[in-house]
């Protein structure tokens, strides 16, 4: 009971944030220079069908009431329709959300399989070659550019050696996709039992997979280093192993379920910069998400396309911070519901 109603409590604090994240973005679209209607028009209508234009999408207005209408409107859950494509907001966000899950899901895992380990062995075996191997991975990790790492991987695996798909998108063009049920086509595939799909679309995902993974293990790797290193220096380590307790047992249950918590919440703060990262790496692969949707609607100035990315990246941040901070109340018992 105590969980739920901090839970509740913590699902309060999101209305606000949500709020913020509306009007900082609705800000923006209207700051910045730049009007959807002038490039639907098109540079031979004349200035006075513009202006018309502009007056039936309400861009006349002043700033609040257009504010108050476009809050007005996602009461009634309408994200507005997108000066690109002509189709509603919320309609291309859900067809697109799938190929991005499916990238920056696999892309954490990986990371997460990697970097983990990583940093505790690198903590168990300090000033080793394995830890300053770790090290050096993990500021490589850091300090290089995330397309550049997608740059050198195309370079090497698809352009070189020839052995992975390009940027092609989710699959080669004569291939058809599976039928729709999660949206991701590896699990698709495989639920329907379609082989040759399921590995055409495992093979496009390595290498944009691969990009994201490099630069969310390094930070992942090193702040597990920290934290395994102050475990294994604390004072409950040194009695259990002054009681003879073997080194795994005292690695895997009192350091690393102490040194994870933290963890988790860097863990947290990476996914929310691989929803954004991503941007780069689905236009250097040409990869169908919500990251080259947000990228073309940048460029095109559309207004609504931008604001519900923005809405629906904040809210899956949102959410995993709710997640991380339910397995860190249920990890941590000094945590006060």
């Amino acid at each position: 009971m105590r969980l739920l109603r901090y839970v509740l409590r913590r699902l309060l604090f999101v209305v606000p944030v949500l709020l913020g994240s509306m009007f900082i973005a609705f800000l923006l679209t209207r700051v910045v220079p730049g009007n959807p209607i002038e490039k639907v028009a098109g540079p031979y209508a004349s200035d006075a069908r513009v202006e018309e234009m502009k007056r039936e999408a309400g861009l006349l207005d002043p700033f609040y009431v257009q504010f108050v209408n476009y809050l007005r409107d996602l009461l009634h859950g309408d994200l507005g329709v997108s000066y690109q494509t002509s189709q509603p907001v919320s309609t291309d966000l859900v067809d697109r959300l799938p190929a991005s899950l499916e990238l920056v899901l696999y892309g954490m895992i990986l990371a997460i399989g990697l970097a983990l380990p990583l940093g505790v062995l690198a903590a168990v075996k300090r000033a080793t070659i394995v830890d300053h191997v770790s090290r050096v991975l993990a500021v490589l990790g850091v300090s290089v550019p995330i397309f550049w790492i997608a740059l050198v991987l195309l370079s090497a695996f698809y352009t070189r050696l020839g052995w992975l798909p390009g940027p092609e998108g989710r699959l080669p063009m004569r291939m058809v996709e599976p039928d729709r049920i999660t949206g991701l086509y590896t699990i698709d595939a495989l639920v329907q039992g379609q082989w040759d799909v399921f590995w055409a679309a495992t093979k496009a995902l390595i290498l944009p997979v691969s990009t994201i993974a490099v630069v969310a293990m390094a930070p992942i790797a090193r702040m597990t280093r920290a934290m395994m290193i102050d475990a294994l220096e604390s004072d409950y380590v040194r009695t259990a192993r002054s009681m003879g307790l073997p080194s795994r047992v005292i690695v895997v249950r009192h350091a690393f379920r102490n040194a994870i918590i933290p963890v988790l919440t860097l863990i947290a703060a990476v996914f929310g910069y691989a929803i954004g990262g991503e941007v780069l790496v689905e236009y250097i692969f040409t990869w169908p998400g919500l990251g080259l949707y947000s990228y073309n609607a940048i460029l095109g100035s559309d207004f609504p396309a931008i604001q519900g990315f923005i809405i629906l990246a904040t809210s899956i941040y949102i959410l995993i911070y709710l997640v991380v901070d339910i397995l860190t109340a249920l990890l941590d018992p000094r945590v006060e519901f």
